[in-house]
């Protein structure tokens, strides 16, 4: 699959969202792409397009825009079910570039009851604030291009999202910022239709409100600072990683030690926790005096003390999952999940008063192991992802992304693959966010 350069200009013609990163190619390589971006937006109607799901069926929707996708540049859609939610992700064999999900609900029974007027209403005029209404959007191309959006969204909800676009793009084009998360929730409060728009931390971040009766829209911008080309070489990624003070749960573990690596060899500051000094300094031999070592214990609320930090790395496997003994039961299986879900709350409230980049991924000590009980994994970690990304919502200044790795997410056999232990060198960059 692939965004053609001809689709490209179809989006910007519909959004008037010109914005050098999309259509000047210098511009968006120096941001660490490799020609010119395709706008968040594009890939939401893109996804939406693909996975044929009526706008009335969606109670909430969430995209996090990890790294910049590009004109003409290959990608695959993953998608994972479950239940109600669908999980789904952008990516290549090296780059996860989107990650998000939708969760569904029979809404149409909604619009035609006694909430009917105070619901939103997707074909009323009426409902659009003032500044997206007097927008001349003409989606004509568009729909042609995506011809599923026609059958089942409302040029309404479309308006809404491509008005993001324009406001990141043009509206406020001075403050350089990228999108990097675009939410959606059904809201039954009677509320007035209108937009707020506001800076957060110290104007690293813009944020976007659209609200409607019925729905809420809310869009995260970053500040990009354009990427030093001249200093690093493009095509083997050195310099892209830098300007990080990052912390690694997990950072003695085969995938967790190869991402420290890269981020010390960028530049980055890199703080990583280790149950065992003889294996840290095995690992890191000659990065030793580069990392900041911290003593950890999950069991314990022994966190590191260190602020400013800018992005985490979560990938810890729990110990529970690397065994096949008859003594794993749903007891143990419900202890280990509470305070387990305590410990990744206590991380986020601690390290997220800035803006936080948060990779979780707990499967980095399985590539090493023999066995997992990788159905009872896989359907925690599935829980897991959605609690997060309900604390992503409230959270403006957090990002969450869920690199996944195949083999892990198949429920074909608990016997791991040989193979699957030359990953953690082949896949470090699918999990590393540009710091850009």
């Amino acid at each position: 699959m692939k965004i053609t350069k001809k689709d490209h200009y179809k989006f910007i013609k519909t959004s008037l969202d010109d914005n050098q990163v999309h259509t000047d190619i210098n511009v968006a390589t120096n941001l660490g792409a490799n020609s010119r971006i395709i706008h968040g937006i594009h890939q939401v109607l893109y996804i939406l397009n693909a996975l044929e799901i009526s706008e009335l069926e969606i109670s909430s929707l969430n995209f996090n825009f990890i790294k910049p996708l590009s004109v003409g540049q290959d990608f695959e859609i993953n998608i994972n079910r479950a239940g109600n939610i669908i999980n789904f992700s952008i990516e290549n064999t090296i780059t996860l570039f989107t990650s998000g999900y939708l969760k569904l609900d029979k809404l149409e029974q909604t619009f035609n009851n006694t909430l009917e007027k105070t619901a939103y209403s997707p074909y009323n005029n009426d409902n659009l604030p003032e500044p997206i209404k007097l927008m001349e959007f003409n989606l004509t191309e568009i729909l042609i291009l995506y011809p599923w959006l026609k059958k089942q969204m409302s040029i309404n909800f479309l308006k809404n999202l491509i008005y993001i676009s324009y406001y990141f793009g043009v509206e406020i084009s001075d403050k350089k910022t990228m999108i990097i998360n675009v939410h959606m929730i059904v809201s039954y409060t009677q509320h007035d239709s209108e937009i707020i728009s506001f800076s957060k931390q110290n104007g690293v971040a813009e944020c976007l409100e659209i609200k409607l009766p019925g729905r809420i829209f809310k869009a995260i911008g970053r500040k990009f600072d354009l990427y030093d080309s001249d200093n690093s070489n493009l095509n083997l990624n050195l310099g892209r990683y830098g300007g990080q003070k990052a912390l690694i749960f997990g950072g003695t573990g085969s995938l967790g030690s190869t991402i420290a690596k890269l981020l010390i060899r960028d530049g980055s500051q890199v703080h990583t926790t280790y149950r065992s000094m003889k294996k840290l300094q095995a690992i890191y031999k000659q990065e030793l005096s580069l990392i900041v070592p911290w003593k950890y214990d999950l069991s314990k609320s022994n966190l590191p003390e260190v602020g400013g930090i800018t992005h985490i790395y979560y990938l810890i496997t729990p110990n529970i999952f690397l065994s096949n003994k008859p003594n794993f039961s749903t007891e143990v299986l419900q202890t280990f999940y509470d305070y387990y879900i305590d410990n990744l709350r206590n991380v986020i409230s601690a390290y997220s008063s800035s803006s936080l980049q948060f990779v979780f991924s707990p499967s980095t000590k399985s590539i090493d192991e023999p066995v997992l009980n990788l159905k009872e994994y896989i359907a925690v970690k599935k829980d897991m992802e959605f609690i997060l990304q309900k604390i992503s919502y409230l959270n403006p200044n957090l990002t969450i992304s869920y690199p996944r790795i195949e083999a892990f997410e198949s429920l074909q056999t608990i016997n791991i693959s040989k193979s699957i232990k030359k990953l953690p060198s082949e896949i470090a960059y699918k999990y590393l966010p540009f710091t850009s």
